[in-house]
């Protein structure tokens, strides 16, 4: 708030305070300052009415903006254990809020003494709906909540609602016909979060960010988990995202996003974060703000792009489903399951714990469902027929995934138009299809895709080979013991590079399509006319070669086929 806001706040001495050096930021505290809430909603009420003068289009109507996000990485529940020690300083919103929730509570059990029999011992003897003296936040609690709690958390819920949908109705006044996201956050608890979700769900579609480490020798856990929170009638968006983790893990996010997350589970947008430079980072990437721009992302992008924009890897059948009785939840808050996550400190790094197991996730779709009547049966589990624990292998209920979780662990793609292999597969003959893959490299991610926006690899005339490995820079150590855990790179002193790429060296098979020639391509993809060929192989009607980067020092090599 600047002195211009003077005559549009309820106190503007108090919330120019309360917003001072070490204070809680603006967003945080909307949940309590409905004049604060006005001044967002003008803000981006005029944002939208703004002309270009460049494209003579309002913002509104210029179908190059995605989105309008209600609420950045906030919600009402992140902090609501905490706001009482966060009003003392601001008594005229403290009273508005105690106000609120006072008349909220005489709306539900019209008088002082249904409230004592509802709330028990958990009802201190000085709270009186007459004095609205009774606090709106609860306290931390575990497992089940009281009725006490349960009734403070659905109030925020409604607090909640009541923004968001004066502020979806004002920006739909302006004409503007995109997509709305309530919050891209999460709830500090599981009711709480339970009744987050459900308020992004009333205003759209569900959008989540995620900076968590990335596992393949634990399926579903760390990076992908913010897919539990899908809701089975909405789409799902994960709109900032990225491996913390420096070193291999750079090189392994970018297809579980694609693959597991944008294919099998059938999420609807991916923004990884960031692009913060021009082209590829001369050193290597170390945190998230330029991830985009990491070799092992953006050397993956060409391959990893025809497969999402094709469609190669099919949605799963819903193998987990959580299913939330609404009248129960309001009723008590207990759904019957509860599932664990954590927001390490409230930051951007979160995983989560569903009610059905972490590995669903690599088998098929998971949902959260929320139901508008009693439920019989809260937890629907079919995950397990998918999942072979005496092999530690996943299979998705597509049959064209697999996930093998033993060792360091490894994934498979056996798709028509994309066979790849990602991960510790050093040694294993896999054959996936017409394309049989044995890699000689400790990690790999190799591709073998048909190029064409409809082709398959069956009927292409060329086909596109990407193989990567790890990547460092210059100088930084490797520790191979913690390569799945959160240190496996000791980084250099500086960011000078240049970046050090592991070579590849793979044998692939090819049955069934006739003769062929590869070649080597250069950094960029193309193929220059010195072209260096790599030796191919024919007996028993199967096509072998070698990609050995140690020879050719490439990432791409083009398959064209002569027959």
């Amino acid at each position: 708030p600047t002195p211009a806001d003077k005559t549009r706040l309820l106190n503007y001495e108090e919330a120019s305070q309360w917003f001072g050096k070490g204070q809680p930021r603006l967003y945080q505290m909307t949940a309590v300052m409905p004049d604060l809430q006005d001044l967002i909603i003008q803000f981006h009420v005029n944002l939208l009415n703004h002309t270009n003068e460049l494209t003579g289009l309002r913002y509104a109507d210029d179908p190059a903006l995605l989105a309008v996000e209600l609420q950045n990485e906030e919600d009402f529940f992140l902090t609501m254990t905490g706001y009482d020690e966060l009003l003392k300083n601001a008594p005229t919103y403290r009273k508005l809020i105690y106000d609120r929730f006072a008349d909220w509570l005489k709306t539900r059990y019209a008088s002082q003494e249904a409230l004592a029999k509802a709330w028990g011992d958990k009802l201190k003897p000085d709270e009186t709906l007459a004095a609205a003296s009774i606090s709106p936040f609860p306290k931390w609690y575990q497992g089940k909540p009281t009725r006490r709690t349960a009734d403070q958390i659905q109030f925020l819920y409604a607090q909640q609602s009541d923004y968001y949908k004066r502020f979806e109705t004002a920006v739909r006044k302006t004409g503007y016909k995109g997509q709305l996201i309530g919050s891209c956050w999460q709830a500090s608890d599981f009711v709480g979060h339970l009744y987050n979700v459900l308020s992004d769900r009333e205003i759209g579609h569900i959008d989540r960010h995620n900076y968590g480490a990335s596992f393949l020798d634990q399926p579903g856990i760390g990076l992908l988990s913010p897919g539990f929170q899908a809701v089975a009638d909405r789409p799902f968006s994960f709109s900032e995202w990225s491996a913390l983790i420096y070193g291999i893990n750079k090189t392994l996010d970018v297809p579980l996003v694609a693959i597991y997350g944008m294919g099998l589970q059938g999420w609807d947008a991916s923004l990884q974060f960031a692009w913060d430079y021009v082209g590829v980072l001369p050193h290597k990437h170390r945190g998230v703000s330029e991830a985009c721009n990491d070799f092992g992302a953006l050397s993956q992008y060409p391959a990893l792009a025809r497969l999402v924009r094709r469609g190669d890897v099919q949605e799963g059948a819903v193998v987990g489903q959580r299913r939330v009785s609404l009248p129960a939840l309001k009723a008590t808050g207990a759904v019957g399951f509860l599932e664990q996550f954590s927001l390490l400190n409230a930051s951007n790094n979160k995983s989560f714990g569903a009610a059905v197991p972490n590995a669903a996730l690599a088998a098929g779709r998971v949902v959260l469902d929320f139901v508008d009547g009693p439920v019989e049966k809260p937890v629907v589990d079919d995950s397990a027929k998918y999942i072979d624990t005496k092999n530690s292998v996943v299979h998705s209920t597509t049959g064209q995934l697999e996930w093998d979780y033993s060792g360091k662990g490894f994934f498979t793609v056996n798709t028509p138009g994309t066979k790849a292999v990602v991960g510790h597969a050093r040694g294993k003959r896999l054959e996936l299809g017409e394309i049989t893959i044995t890699t000689q490299t400790p990690f790999t991610t190799l591709y073998v895709s048909a190029p064409g926006p409809t082709d398959s690899i069956a009927d292409a005339r060329s086909l596109l080979v990407t193989a990567l490995a790890r990547s460092a820079e210059a100088g930084a150590k490797y520790e191979e013991l913690q390569e799945n855990s959160s240190g496996p790179f000791i980084p250099a002193p500086d960011k000078k590079g240049p970046v050090l790429v592991e070579p590849v060296t793979a044998n692939i098979e090819i049955k069934g399509k006739g003769d062929f020639r590869v070649f080597a391509l250069d950094h960029g993809g193309r193929k220059q006319s010195d072209a260096p060929e790599i030796a191919v192989k024919k007996s028993g009607g199967v096509n072998r070669f070698t990609v050995d980067g140690n020879k050719t020092k490439a990432f791409y090599y083009l398959v064209e086929f002569t027959k």
